[in-house]
């Protein structure tokens, strides 16, 4: 009898938590609970604690929202026209529906988002991305990069072992 109860309680407790949405989850559309477009009521709404703040951009000023979702995790808000236009976030505890997290290298990214696309340029300043989908992508540290990563030659050394720094969302559509 005590195996048998054992054995419903596991069976239950699998169930519960195979059910259960991970309130960390990165999307294409939100990060956690925070989703692109959002207005600043809505967020407030969410009862998280969170910094606002004023912040210079290329187009003027803008609000920028810090919050913590949780267990010191942190999401940023970017909002322009009162609507958050972009989301980011440098904490790995939270990860896509494939498993993919902040820190993790190209090359695990890569072998979970094979279709991914790598952007290395220079407009507006360095960057260094792979675009898992529409307006979401995985950021990396440019600070490192030799300044040929970002000229035309491509002559890059190989950064398949570069770590993520960032999960990043961007509204495109604004």
């Amino acid at each position: 009898m005590r195996a048998l109860t054992l054995v419903l309680c596991l069976a239950v407790a699998c169930c519960t938590t195979v059910g259960k949405q991970n309130p960390y989850q990165l999307t294409p559309t939100h990060i956690g609970p925070v989703r692109l477009g959002m207005s600043e009521p809505e967020i407030g709404a969410l009862g998280l604690r969170f910094r606002r703040e004023m912040a210079e951009g290329e187009g003027g000023e803008f609000i920028r929202i810090v919050l913590d979702i949780g267990d010191e995790l942190l999401v940023v808000a970017d909002l322009y026209d009162g609507h958050a236009d972009s989301l980011e976030t440098a904490s790995q505890e939270m990860t896509t529906e494939r498993g993919a997290h902040v820190g993790m290298t190209l090359a695990q990214l890569r072998q979970l988002y094979p279709d991914a696309r790598v952007n290395i340029g220079n407009t507006e300043g360095h960057y260094f991305n792979l675009r898992i989908a529409d307006g979401a992508f995985f950021e990396f540290d440019t600070s490192r990069l030799p300044e040929s990563c970002f000229e035309h030659s491509g002559d890059c050394p190989d950064l398949s072992h570069w770590p993520s720094v960032k999960y990043f969302l961007r509204d495109y559509s604004r």
